[in-house]
């Protein structure tokens, strides 16, 4: 009987633990998990890359655009980038599918590239 009573009062002890503990956690009762935060993912406009999504999300795209009027459109946004960084930035976007680029008339390896629908 007395093991009985040291053993209730153990659990007694280990709930009003647990209580505190799930509290301090945030967590509401039973095996729920700890409430997080959760935070909206935001676009992320730096760099090179960033700039193009930033044009991309403004509608830019709509029709097809050279590497050297995104240069320029990008400079004009405040964001200073060699031709071939831009060239680059524009190629993975086409690689995540977010833009298509379609053969520009005249010499070989020219691009233009235009939103995907």
């Amino acid at each position: 009987m007395k093991a009985d009573k040291e053993i209730l009062g153990l659990v007694a002890q280990m709930r009003n633990m647990l209580d505190s503990l799930e509290l301090k956690l945030g967590v509401s009762q039973g095996n729920d998990r700890p409430s997080k935060q959760v935070q909206k993912p935001r676009a992320d406009y730096s760099g090179p890359s960033g700039g193009v999504r930033l044009l991309l999300d403004e509608d830019f795209f709509k029709t097809p655009k050279a590497v050297s009027a995104v240069e320029s459109r990008l400079r004009q946004e405040g964001r200073h980038y060699r031709q071939s960084v831009v060239a680059m930035a524009l190629l993975r976007a086409v690689r995540k599918r977010l833009l298509t680029r379609l053969p520009s008339g005249g010499k070989k390896g020219q691009w233009s590239y235009v939103e995907r629908k």
